[in-house]
């Protein structure tokens, strides 16, 4: 499995070059380094723990670096799972003990800050990152969601969304490279409804409702299609109902091989 995983992961923009009729198609998700969206602050509404964690044994020290939408480096106030101040960074380096997990929390309080971050750490997925993002309501939490880590440059990503009986889709995104990203609407039955074609610059981030690039989609149930024009796209899907209430949804990413 995870040969074929990585033999996705290579040629997954290949496939669009090659003889569609003798591609076989599947899809995967890749864990990674990058958390593709956090949310602090807005006057006491947001805040996101970062849970750093074990993906094999031994001491593994790592760094988890942070920046705002604009790709640009962010001061974050951090704490630790005893709620200990560990100081305003835009990258803290640290260390996760054999078989243990590090915890980073942010709190509520300040302006509203938003973005991505990034793990790094020696070897090839020694750990994982996982943003717990949590909303408050006069001060209490109301409720949780989490965002886990995903892979760098992938390509060609699906994943269905709903807007109907007060539910509606959006979606957060962090840029790996200047390139074009097309975004395509279509039904249940696999119909074109509508697309969104537009430049992106290398390492920003945005988060948007998906009926505001895409109006076809207003009221409808259907499937989201996300294609660059080269390997860069690190995304995750924000369902919400009436009130506001946000979960989580992890695209898959498409990849392709010639069976001839």
């Amino acid at each position: 499995m995870l040969r074929l995983v990585l033999v996705g992961f290579t040629l997954a923009g290949l496939g669009y070059a090659q003889n569609t009729q003798s591609a076989q198609k599947f899809g995967s998700i890749a864990s990674g380094g990058t958390v593709p969206h956090y949310a602090i602050g807005q006057g006491g509404l947001w805040s996101t723990e970062f849970q750093v964690f074990h993906l094999e044994e031994g001491i593994v020290p790592f760094t988890l670096n942070f920046f705002n939408s604009a790709g640009n480096p962010e001061e974050i106030e951090l704490f630790d799972a005893t709620d200990q101040p560990l100081g305003t960074t835009s990258v803290f380096a640290g260390i996760v003990q054999p078989g243990g997990v590090a915890i980073l929390r942010t709190k509520p309080d300040g302006p509203l800050q938003t973005g991505y971050a990034v793990l790094e750490a020696p070897g090839f997925l020694r750990l994982a990152v996982t943003a717990i993002i949590t909303n408050y309501v006069d001060g209490e939490p109301q409720y949780r969601t989490a965002v886990p880590s995903l892979g760098r440059f992938q390509a060609h990503l699906r994943m269905p969304f709903t807007n109907r009986k007060g539910f509606f889709t959006g979606m957060a995104w962090k840029i790996e490279s200047d390139q074009t990203v097309t975004m395509i609407a279509r039904d249940a039955q696999g119909t074109e409804l509508c697309r969104d074609t537009r430049e992106v610059v290398a390492e920003t981030h945005e988060a948007f409702i998906l009926a505001h690039r895409l109006p076809c989609v207003a009221d409808r149930d259907g499937l989201l299609e996300v294609v660059s024009s080269s390997f860069g796209v690190v995304a995750i899907g924000l369902s919400f109902d009436l009130l506001l209430r946000m979960w989580t949804q992890i695209p898959y990413e498409v990849c392709c091989f010639d069976v001839q």
